[in-house]
């Protein structure tokens, strides 16, 4: 219904890279060593034609959001996670590239994505190119108004941690979970120091490793949930030591 014409194409590219995980290049090869090309005959997939309706779908930004709200399930009060992350590209061809860093700190152009993944049943339904410079509160809020999505959890990271984004966050309404750094000063450890672990509110399973939680709130009054887990805690304190030990000894 939203890609008349290409649906075809697409559902075929889709289908032969997820086996083969297969360049533009090579598609027409599997497809004509496939029972694909006798259901669809009339069907062309090589690369010239394929490119060309690649940069036709991208560019069809209506098309793809009919598709995509088809996606998410209205019906239910299923919950969304939002995530935006960025793409770094050396492309000369996407204008609205812009300088960010990696986790390296090296600088590079790249792009933001947008990204709404169904928590519930476990499924992407959602996404939205944003350029690089905009990383603000607005935008996304922008973007999950196009999906038509009422209820929707934003996951950031330990950088986007900060008073006016968190602020930006609860004057648009947006419901949002953001890890902060160990040295935060709302973090209250006094609770890791205790030998009873009763102190806990409970513990959960990751991994095979238990890990313990306790609630708390910080000075503004916000949710605030502190994690423990023992092994890692072992795991640092050796790395620790190791290190200290490898230092040069004083004389």
């Amino acid at each position: 219904r939203a890609f008349p014409e290409e649906g075809k194409s697409i559902f075929i590219m889709s289908t032969l890279r997820f086996f083969y995980n297969s360049p533009i290049k090579t598609l027409n090869h599997h497809f004509a060593h496939s029972q694909l090309s006798t259901m669809f005959p009339s069907v062309n997939m090589t690369p010239k034609v394929v490119s060309s309706m690649l940069e036709k779908v991208g560019s069809n930004r209506e098309s793809m959001v009919l598709f995509m709200r088809e996606l998410i399930d209205f019906t239910s009060q299923e919950n969304l996670v939002v995530d935006l992350t960025h793409i770094f590209s050396s492309s000369e061809n996407i204008n609205w590239l812009s300088i960010g860093h990696n986790a390296q700190d090296q600088f590079h152009k790249q792009l933001n994505m947008l990204l709404l993944f169904s928590n519930d049943r476990m499924k992407p339904v959602y996404f939205r190119l944003l350029p690089g410079s905009v990383r603000d509160i607005s935008s996304i809020k922008t973007t999950i108004a196009e999906s038509n999505v009422s209820n929707a959890i934003f996951v950031g990271d330990k950088g986007f941690h900060a008073d006016g984004n968190v602020n930006a966050l609860e004057q648009e309404g947006l419901q949002y979970i953001l890890p902060v750094k160990r040295n935060n000063s709302d973090a209250n450890y006094e609770v890791m120091k205790m030998s009873n672990r009763k102190e806990f509110d409970d513990f959960f399973f990751f991994e095979k490793r238990h890990v313990w939680f306790k609630e708390g709130k910080s000075k503004e009054g916000r949710r605030m949930i502190l994690f423990f887990d023992e092994k890692l805690r072992v795991n640092e304190e050796g790395s620790f030591l190791e290190r200290a030990y490898k230092l040069p000894k004083e004389k």
